[in-house]
């Protein structure tokens, strides 16, 4: 029997992010799935971060201060062991969710028990909310592919189909077979972490953008940008990865080629996008 309404935990893991954190965690509250508890974890923010946090006054809501600064990797899985649901879900905290993101996977992952990860699309927008574009993979694009399909699909076309933390839905008690964040290898955490779940079952695609993805100068996406065609190219030469998709030397130099041209064309993509939103801004304040 579908249980319509599972706890479902969203973790949050904070640092110096006082422009937004606010509006994440009031898209996050603002949930048309009541049945939600919200963990911050602040990992020692300098900036008004935590007060702002805490001016937020909701019962769903629970923020722990680090005493000690770890880093993302232990701050990232250190949340994952905190977590009561059935299911988690990791958001960055400049990010958005949309008010039907959690129920819509819910809906997916009850209705699919075979299926341990949902993932939806996601809408990309500037840094101060405004949307620059809207990238949407088409259902029927998925049909067929196992979840280690989705993701050598992925790595040969030089990117990751699933897209960022926020996208994803998973089952908790996966955790418990030792997945975890790795961030060994920055640009490629999220892959890899897809990955660790694709070993585990299947995963369910909701074609709708149900998320919100922030490029400011702060974000991981663009500060790592220049690092992507060689992280993949690391990544996918690791014996782990090259025996688990059987990669060929050919595939390998697919893989780097693939992600060398999605590199450029995203460092031009971020640029435009910050260039419109310091155009925009100066313009709005002298016109």
């Amino acid at each position: 029997m579908v249980n319509p309404s599972p706890l479902v935990s969203i973790l949050v893991p904070i640092f110096n992010e006082e422009i937004y954190i606010r509006a994440c965690l009031e898209s996050v509250l603002a949930q048309d799935y009541a049945n939600i508890e919200v963990i911050c974890f602040d990992d020692c923010s300098t900036d008004s971060t935590v007060k702002i946090v805490e001016s937020i006054r909701d019962p769903r809501l629970v923020l722990i201060k680090n005493p000690v600064n770890e880093k993302h990797e232990k701050t990232w899985n250190h949340l994952l062991t905190l977590a009561k649901g059935k299911y988690l879900k990791t958001i960055c905290s400049d990010d958005l969710l949309a008010p039907s993101c959690v129920s819509e996977s819910v809906r997916a992952l009850e209705e699919n028990p075979d299926c341990v990860m949902a993932f939806c699309g996601k809408t990309v927008i500037d840094p101060a909310g405004r949307e620059f574009y809207a990238p949407l993979i088409p259902a029927t694009t998925l049909v067929g592919m196992s979840s280690m399909e989705i993701m050598r699909t992925g790595l040969l076309r030089g990117t990751n189909l699933v897209g960022e933390p926020n996208n994803v839905l998973f089952r908790a008690d996966l955790v418990k077979s030792g997945v975890r964040y790795r961030f060994g290898n920055y640009w490629m955490v999220d892959p890899d972490f897809y990955i660790q779940l694709a070993r585990l079952g299947a995963f369910v695609y909701v074609p709708k953008k149900l998320t919100s993805f922030r490029i400011s100068p702060k974000s991981w996406s663009v500060i790592h940008s220049y690092k992507q065609a060689s992280s993949f190219l690391r990544y996918v030469k690791q014996d782990e990865i090259r025996k688990t998709f059987n990669f060929t030397d050919a595939e390998i130099a697919v893989c780097f080629l693939n992600a060398l041209k999605l590199q450029f064309l995203r460092q031009a993509y971020y640029v435009a996008i910050l260039l419109r939103a310091f155009l925009y801004n100066r313009f709005r304040t002298n016109p």
